[in-house]
């Protein structure tokens, strides 16, 4: 026997923070169905049905949702959208940028000294 879940109402958001894959997902319920917007496109379609089914057996979202690939058209619908970076600066983009900056400080403080040391001779 089913317990009879309170129904949430449209408008309603969660996030859920995931370490592998690493993401950062945030449900919103509206009329039409469910926004699922993440930050980052690393979710399988097998992960995508796996995270509907959790948030459908914990009650996040009603029990006749199902992803994407199951729907029918008279089903509600559950659409997965990935949010663009809005700035797009890699991990080895920065340190390439510390490094040139480190060698042309280090390069001219190098300069600074020789001429120093040439004009006291």
């Amino acid at each position: 026997m089913k317990a009879h879940r309170k129904k949430l109402p449209s408008g309603h958001s969660f996030v859920f923070k995931h370490q592998r894959p690493k993401n950062v997902l945030c449900v919103r319920l509206n009329d039409a169905g469910v926004v699922i917007p993440a930050k980052r496109d690393n979710f399988s379609d097998r992960d995508k049905a796996f995270f509907v089914r959790h948030l459908a057996a914990e009650g996040f979202i009603d029990d006749e949702f199902k992803p994407l690939a199951e729907c029918n058209e008279a089903e509600p619908e559950i659409r997965w959208k990935v949010q663009k970076p809005r700035v797009c600066v890699d991990a080895q983009g920065r340190a390439r940028t510390f490094m040139f900056r480190l060698l042309v400080g280090a390069s001219l403080l190098w300069l600074v000294e020789l001429i120093f040391l040439l004009i006291r001779l």
